[in-house]
């Protein structure tokens, strides 16, 4: 209790436990004095201030985590004054310069003071990604990501600022980490892994990120991006689709919608044939290429619209290489199947794009996912595929489903069923499937190759799984005890006899009849870390387990966050903000960001700590002092 300074018990009565001594006068008297003693301390603030300045840090930070412009703040305090006359707090609103202070030297101090203190003692994964063109300046975000209580963290750390022609090295981006943690006084060993994209810059043998990582810290755990992996695999087997077929799914949607793209015209004329077809106008989905998911999207509402887009590029004329390509794939009955069947195949890829893409902890069942995403491609292209996928012969032509059993899509084959009693696609429909072949075939080997199936950690993450744990062996948990030993003492016999008892607790525990639960992985071990061993000794029922399961969460399970902040850095400095200080400003918005501050997704309801409330008083003070003694 903060008011009380003590710890209450509440494994009585439970709730009942904490409402009866907040209910008491002697409870209510303390929370008044410490009320009061808030309003008079801190440089005797007093209470019609301590709120101005709590109005002000609230607006500021939704300012900040709606990426809205710092300037909005001059607006927004005549605002308040105009709609809140009797309001003495709405006369007293920050402005811009007090708006960009407040994020500075209140906000972005609170937050990292906070990040630091863990970084500094418990176990933490970091995370980069370059940037490819910002000016003169590299930028390569810097953000880590954390167990606290019963939760996973995301923090934005630094902004890995490196310059000059040499900005894009190994060295020099791995130096820029280095001063970071030197900086704030973080512990290489308490970095437990690494998650990078697969450049080469990052992920090669010798002189690289990884490579340096790993003369810092024994046994750290490099994590690559099995989301790039995801969509490398698709666009290698579309491109051997293409060549074999001759159709090319990428430039189609490009190339379609590149067509309609900034005419009204053709967008008007095109609606009149979706009329004529009886089909609801719908704009043309834009492909990039870069984007994983939006191939999917483009081709679902291509399929869709087809009809109307085909009646469109038949009817109408123009001289353009773009239209005529469209016209003559419009004029190949094929066409429809090729999509059709893209159609069918991308979910299996999207949807363990998407399931990588989650905030939450996913690193206990993501080979399980992998080895899934697999079998259902072999299934659907291979007779047998077995348990061990590294002995399937998916490229010999004999183990292959033939034409007329290999799965592509129950509408794909009525289609293509369609058409060959018609005697429009008969010759063509054998180009089809040889694509069809070629697609499962690449398919499997750049996953194969590239997923990291053989990734040991992969394999021994699922013993936290407490849906899976009688599943469990205690090797797993001791693999881990041995990779991070510095993190994990327990590999001396009485500490690996005592965790050995906890880890048969936990699976006793699961094996006692208990419902099963479908909660984040975090939220139980966040539950099971604050569990007893009895009501007599209250004694923790798992802290080494725990501290181990930890661990394991705060592993990566792919590159997203990195990219997460990208976007972030996109929105805030755009061509109307290009003077944002990376270092400065820039950083102190991220920061702000990507620590979420509000509760429940809703910043109205972030409380302004106390130590934040009160830097807010002189920020703006020491930054015109500094700009005064700077123009003297």
């Amino acid at each position: 209790c903060d008011v009380c300074h003590t710890e209450k018990q509440c494994a009585h009565q439970g709730k009942c436990d904490v409402e009866r001594p907040i209910a008491s006068q002697d409870y209510q008297d303390k929370v008044k004095a410490l009320k009061s003693y808030q309003m008079t301390s801190q440089g005797a603030m007093s209470q019609l201030e301590y709120k101005a300045r709590r109005t002000e840090v609230k607006v500021t930070n939704f300012i900040a985590c709606h990426n809205l412009p710092l300037a909005v703040a001059n607006q927004l305090t005549l605002v308040f004054a105009d709609i809140l006359p009797d309001s003495k707090i709405a006369k007293k609103s920050a402005a811009k310069t007090k708006t960009t202070c407040i994020p500075n030297g209140a906000l972005k101090p609170y937050f990292l003071e906070e990040t630091m203190k863990h970084l500094q003692k418990e176990p933490f994964f970091l995370s980069t990604e370059g940037s490819n063109d910002t000016e003169i300046q590299k930028v390569n975000p810097i953000t880590v990501k954390l167990f606290d209580v019963n939760d996973i963290h995301h923090q934005f750390l630094d902004m890995g600022i490196t310059v000059r022609r040499h900005s894009a090295t190994a060295e020099v981006i791995f130096q820029g980490i280095d001063h970071c943690f030197q900086q704030y006084n973080i512990p290489w060993y308490n970095c437990v892994s690494f998650s990078l994209d697969n450049t080469s810059v990052n992920m090669s043998k010798h002189n690289s990120l990884m490579s340096r990582a790993k003369e810092k810290k024994k046994g750290i755990y490099i994590c690559g991006c099995p989301c790039h992996i995801i969509h490398n695999t698709i666009s290698k087997a579309s491109a051997e689709f293409a060549q074999e077929t001759g159709f090319d799914l990428d430039d189609f949607c490009t190339n379609a919608s590149y067509w309609f793209a900034k005419s009204t015209k053709r967008k008007a004329r095109w609606e009149e044939y979706c009329q004529f077809c009886d089909q609801g106008y719908k704009t043309i989905i834009d492909h990039v290429s870069t984007r994983w998911l939006s191939l999917e999207i483009a081709t679902n509402r291509t399929v869709h619209l087809y009809r109307s887009l085909k009646s469109y590029f038949l009817s109408e004329t123009g001289s353009q290489a773009r239209f005529k390509h469209l016209k003559k794939a419009f004029l190949s009955p094929i066409t429809e199947v090729y999509l059709m069947f893209f159609q069918h195949i991308f979910p299996l890829f999207t949807n363990l794009n998407k399931l990588l893409q989650r905030e939450e902890p996913l690193i206990y069942f993501v080979y399980q996912e992998m080895q899934k995403f697999l079998k259902k491609i072999l299934a659907e292209a291979i007779v047998q595929g077995g348990s061990d996928l590294s002995k399937v012969d998916y490229k010999n032509l004999d183990k292959q489903l033939d034409d007329a059993h290999i799965f592509i899509g129950s509408i794909t084959r009525a289609t293509l069923t369609k058409g060959m009693k018609d005697d429009d696609i008969n010759e063509i429909s054998v180009k089809f499937f040889a694509g069809v072949h070629v697609f499962y075939v690449k398919t499997c080997a750049y996953a194969m190759e590239n997923l990291p199936l053989d990734d040991e950690v992969l394999h021994n993450a699922p013993c936290i799984d407490y849906t899976q744990c009688l599943h469990a062996h205690f090797t797993q948990v001791q693999y881990f005890v041995q990779r991070f030993d510095k993190v994990l003492p327990y590999s001396i016999p009485e500490e690996e006899e005592k965790l050995s008892d906890e880890f048969l607790d936990y699976q006793t525990m699961r094996a006692d009849g208990q419902k099963e639960e479908f909660y984040c992985k975090d939220v139980i071990w966040g539950y099971l870390t604050t569990m007893k061993e009895s009501v007599l000794t209250l004694l923790p029922r798992f802290p080494r387990l725990g501290k181990m399961a930890k661990l394991i969460l705060s592993l990566p399970h792919s590159n997203t966050n990195a990219e997460q902040v990208f976007s972030l850095v996109c929105q805030n400095k755009t061509a109307f903000r290009d003077r944002l200080s990376l270092e400065g400003t820039l950083s102190s918005l991220l920061t702000v960001k990507v620590a979420r501050p509000e509760s429940e997704g809703s910043c109205y309801r972030f409380k302004p700590p106390e130590v934040v409330i009160t830097a807010s008083k002189k920020v703006t003070w020491e930054y015109n002092k500094k700009h005064q003694e700077v123009s003297i």
